[in-house]
């Protein structure tokens, strides 16, 4: 009997002690209850906020539903949820008096990314458009009524209508998500969407890839291309081919035309062909003519065209007044009459010039067997 009472009290001591750690655990939950809301406008004192103050009374002289001014273009009201959930169900009350066919037509739209705002609904993914031919008291749109789609992500909801007045007397948004908040009010489940924090209060950065990021250092996952860092803060250098870089290091992925080096931070040689050059070593690909070497930094100016980027020899021959060995074209012959020399061996073509006695003007003489500075 005893050990009874002490096994009974150990069951109620357990049961307290979880309930003052958990505040609620529940299946579909109206997660737009007193949430921030906006509106186009506002008629009178029917504020926007009165849509989700969890009063459901239909009657517009209650003092409980939203209404907008009269205008002839769209009307749009929005609830932000501070956070994505993956919606189930929306669920509308409507007018139920000389007001309730204000809500004929009337299109739901959704977003992650946005905020409610005039661009906010503009850019916001049509989700449901009312067909019915009756005004209801009650809408409900199960999955924006797309029986393949078992649930939609969303942080701003919208709902408009193309006519004078939108008023909306309630409106609740539920998930089919279980929500374990804490006594302390921190989320035992880590945060749903773009948020984190222990009260996942904190929104990620814009920058985050799919606005996703850590539930507790709030540092992203991946960056949006053009950013990169812990929190995707930094910008990619603008030399970065399609202004992509690694979104941890900001390592540019591939450069823009004309430049080199891990972040594309430096130029290619001003004498590369077409400017471009290798993305990592910044050698050339290719040099202007009257260039060689790596970066196209060696002169090959007495080619007749261009030389080989390799070694500089001289692709179409020399410059009339040069021959050299192997098509270096680095020998002179001054000592000719005009029409130049022969680029192997530096015989002239057409003679010498008046006074010169020179053996390439009778005769061939093999490379290296008589320099310049032989000549007189």
């Amino acid at each position: 009997m005893f050990i009874d009472k002490m096994l009974t009290i150990d069951r109620v001591l357990i049961c307290l002690l979880i309930f003052s750690y958990v505040y609620f655990v529940l299946g579909s939950f109206n997660v737009a209850l007193n949430k921030p809301t906006w509106q186009s406008s506002t008629f009178r004192d029917y504020l926007s906020s009165k849509a989700v103050d969890g009063n459901t009374n239909q009657v517009w002289s209650g003092g409980s539903c939203s209404i907008t001014q009269n205008h002839i273009n769209y009307n749009w009201w929005c609830v932000d949820l501070k956070q994505s959930f993956d919606i189930s169900s929306v669920k509308i009350f409507n007018r139920a008096d000389d007001g309730i066919n204000w809500m004929k037509g009337f299109e739901v739209r959704l977003s992650s990314t946005s905020h409610c705002g005039e661009a906010g609904f503009t850019s916001a993914s049509p989700c449901y458009k009312d067909h019915t031919s009756t005004a209801q008291s009650v809408y409900t749109v199960n999955r924006c009524n797309q029986p393949s789609v078992p649930s939609l992500s969303a942080r701003f909801v919208f709902v408009s209508i193309q006519r004078e007045y939108l008023s909306i007397c309630e409106l609740q948004i539920f998930t089919g998500k279980y929500i374990t908040i804490n006594r302390s009010g921190s989320c035992s489940n880590g945060c749903q969407g773009d948020h984190y924090g222990s009260r996942c209060e904190y929104s990620c950065s814009t920058r985050c890839k799919n606005g996703k990021c850590n539930a507790k250092t709030g540092t992203c996952t991946g960056c949006k291309d053009g950013s990169y860092g812990e929190f995707c803060e930094s910008t990619c250098n603008t030399n970065c081919q399609e202004d992509k870089c690694d979104w941890k290091t900001g390592k540019c992925t591939g450069c823009k035309d004309g430049f080199y080096g891990d972040m594309c931070e430096s130029t290619c040689n001003t004498r590369c062909k077409n400017g471009k050059c290798n993305a990592r070593t910044g050698k050339c690909t290719g040099c202007k003519n009257g260039y060689y070497g790596d970066m196209c930094e060696e002169s090959c100016s007495t080619c007749n065209g261009p030389c080989r980027q390799l070694d500089g020899v001289c692709l179409t021959g020399c410059k009339d007044g040069y021959w050299g060995c192997n098509g270096l074209c680095l020998q002179k012959c001054s000592y000719c009459n005009t029409a130049g020399c022969r680029i192997e061996d530096g015989l002239c073509h057409n003679g010498c010039k008046v006074g010169i006695n020179n053996p390439k003007c009778l005769n061939n003489i093999t490379c290296g067997a008589q320099s310049e500075q032989n000549i007189t």
